[in-house]
C-alpha cells in the first residue's frame, strides 16, 4: 500500500485510500449492506417498530449519497441547503438516524485501522482539524433541528442573499 509524507519533517504518513473524500463509494457501500444484512439488532427492532421499509432506507441512502456527490456542483451552497435540496429532509426521521447510526460504525473502524495504519513511532496523525470539528457540530446541530425551523433558517438566509448580504 502507497503511503507518503507531505514533508521530510512530517512524520505522518498519507495514503488516498484513507481520504474520506476518496473513500465514500466503498463506505457507503458497506452501510447498504449493514443496513440490508440486519445483523444491528437494537437497530432493526427500532426500525421494526416504527415501521421503517427497506425502500424508505435505500430512500435515505440515495438522498445522502446525492448530497455528497453534488457537493462540488453548487459552491455558494451551504451544508443545509444541499441536504435539503437534495432531499434528505423528506426522509423519516428514523431512516436518517438508521443511515447516520450505521455510517458512524464504519468510520468508526476506518478511522481506527486508518489512524493506526498511518502513525509511525507513535505520531499522530490529525495534529488539527479543528475546523473539521466545527463543521460536524453544526452539522449535527442543524440534523436536529425540526423542519420548521430548518425551512425558517433558509428561508432567512435566501433573503439575506438577496439583499445582499452573507448568507
Amino acid at each position: 500500500m502507497f503511503q507518503a509524507r507531505a514533508s521530510q519533517w512530517d512524520h505522518r504518513l498519507y495514503n488516498v485510500n484513507r481520504d474520506c473524500a476518496h473513500n465514500f463509494g466503498d463506505v457507503m457501500r458497506e452501510v447498504v449492506a449493514r443496513l440490508e444484512n440486519r445483523r444491528w439488532p437494537t437497530l432493526v427492532g427500532w426500525l421494526a417498530e416504527r415501521g421503517v421499509t427497506d425502500a424508505q432506507l435505500g430512500d435515505a441512502c440515495a438522498a445522502f449519497c446525492q448530497f455528497v456527490a453534488t457537493a462540488t456542483q453548487f459552491p455558494p451552497e451551504q451544508m443545509q441547503e444541499a441536504l435539503t435540496r437534495c432531499g434528505w429532509f423528506d426522509q423519516p426521521r428514523e431512516a436518517q438516524v438508521a443511515v447516520m447510526a450505521t455510517l458512524g460504525t464504519v468510520l468508526a473502524g476506518y478511522y481506527w485501522a486508518g489512524v493506526r495504519e498511518a502513525c509511525i513511532l507513535g505520531d499522530n496523525p490529525c495534529l488539527s482539524y479543528q475546523d473539521l470539528r466545527q463543521a460536524g457540530r453544526e452539522c449535527a446541530i442543524w440534523l436536529a433541528r425540526p423542519a420548521w425551523q430548518r425551512w425558517l433558517l433558509l428561508r432567512w438566509r435566501a433573503v439575506r442573499r438577496w439583499w445582499g448580504g452573507k448568507a
